[in-house]
C-alpha cells in the first residue's frame, strides 16, 4: 500500500470567508482522491473535547463531527455543511478533520500529571494518528495561513489565537508537521 502524502494547504483567512476556505479544502481533497488518495484530512487546532468528538464520529462511521468555535472552527463548520450538500457529498467518509488539541481541557486523570506533561501526551497521540493515517494512504493538508506560511519554524496554523501553547509543545507540534512535509512526498 502507498503512502499518503503531507501538503502544505494556505488558506488566507484575511482574502477568504470561511465558506471559501472551506470550499477551497474540499475541492483540494476531491482533487487528491481522484488522483489516488485513499482519503484526506487537514490540521486543525482542537480543544480537548472537540478531539473526543471527531475521533469518536469517525470511529462510529461518522461524518458529521458539530464542530462548532470561531477562528478555524468556523471554516471547519462550513465545511462539513458543505459535506452534507450534493455538490460535496461523495467526500463524507473520506474528507477529515485531523484535530491536534492546542487546548487541553480537563479530564478526571488530568490532576495525575503536570498541566503540560498532561498536554504534551494529548498532543504526541493527535500527532502519531495522523502518522497513521499517512502510513494508511490518507493525504494531510497541513493548514497555513498568510501570517504563517513563510514561518520557516512555525509554518502551521497551529495553536494561534487563543490557544496559548507552552513553547516546547508548540515547538514539538510545528516540528513533527515539519518532518511530515519532508518524510510523506
Amino acid at each position: 500500500m502507498s503512502k499518503g502524502k503531507f501538503i502544505n494547504c494556505c488558506l488566507d483567512y484575511s482574502k477568504m470567508t470561511s465558506q471559501e476556505q472551506a470550499s477551497s479544502i474540499l475541492d483540494k481533497a476531491s482533487s487528491l482522491i481522484d488522483a489516488g488518495a485513499k482519503g484526506v484530512l487537514i490540521t486543525y487546532s482542537a480543544n480537548y473535547y472537540q478531539t473526543v468528538t471527531i475521533e469518536a464520529t469517525y470511529m462510529n462511521n461518522g461524518w458529521n463531527t458539530k464542530t462548532s468555535g470561531a477562528n478555524q472552527a468556523q471554516v471547519m463548520i462550513s465545511m462539513l455543511s458543505l459535506l452534507g450538500t450534493p455538490t460535496y457529498d461523495k467526500l463524507q467518509g473520506t474528507m477529515r478533520i485531523a484535530p491536534i488539541s492546542t487546548m487541553p481541557g480537563g479530564t478526571k486523570y488530568a490532576s495525575l500529571f503536570s498541566k503540560e506533561d498532561f498536554h504534551l501526551g494529548i498532543v504526541v497521540s493527535d500527532l502519531v494518528r495522523i502518522k497513521a493515517y499517512l502510513d494508511a494512504g490518507w493525504d494531510v493538508l497541513g493548514w497555513q495561513n498568510q501570517k504563517t506560511v513563510g514561518d520557516v519554524k512555525h509554518p502551521y496554523a497551529i495553536g494561534g489565537g487563543i490557544a496559548s501553547l507552552p513553547v516546547v509543545i508548540n515547538n514539538m507540534i510545528q516540528n513533527t508537521l515539519i518532518d511530515y512535509h519532508n518524510d510523506y512526498k
